[in-house]
């Protein structure tokens, strides 16, 4: 069955990502992000986002790209995972826009192995690749992430 799906397009230097709309609980601009001692290397850290603790994932190291501060004008893209709530820097979201499945080419026809690329859609011309967000942590980083949240609470 074929039906239509909402994507939140952004960008990170020249390259177009996207994740589900439904997955997607807000858009934030850049806050300043607190350091968690002993997170996983791709967690930058955490933020305090109506009142919950939100850990801040490094996507820039995850997707291997260049590294860079963080600017005034960069949004934090917060989504819901399976078991937890995550944020990730992105340089800007471009837009919601409407796909339909069919639309959508797996990455095993285009790329074998990918597993942090669930898909690949052409919006505006332009190439766009959606994130497996349940892909983004490995099991070892996962422990290693609740581990560090649970020792910043007890402090």
């Amino acid at each position: 069955m074929h039906n239509n799906l909402q994507v939140v397009v952004f960008q990170i230097d020249d390259k177009k990502f996207a994740v589900f709309l439904h997955d997607v609980q807000r858009v934030i601009r850049s806050v300043e992000i607190t350091s968690l001692p002993s997170a996983p290397y791709i967690v930058s850290g955490i933020i305090d986002y109506e009142g919950k603790i939100i850990p801040i994932v490094n996507i820039r190291k995850r997707f291997g790209l260049a590294q860079k501060e963080i600017r005034i004008t960069d949004q934090i893209v917060i989504v819901s995972l399976e078991k937890k709530t995550i944020g990730f820097v992105v340089d800007q979201v471009l837009s919601n826009h409407e796909v339909h499945s069919s639309e959508i080419k797996e990455t095993n026809e285009i790329w074998n192995g990918i597993q942090l690329i669930e898909g690949v859609v052409k919006v505006f011309e332009d190439i766009v690749l959606i994130c497996n967000l349940g892909r983004f942590f490995l099991l070892d980083e996962e422990k290693e992430l609740e581990e560090a949240l649970n020792n910043f609470s007890n402090n």
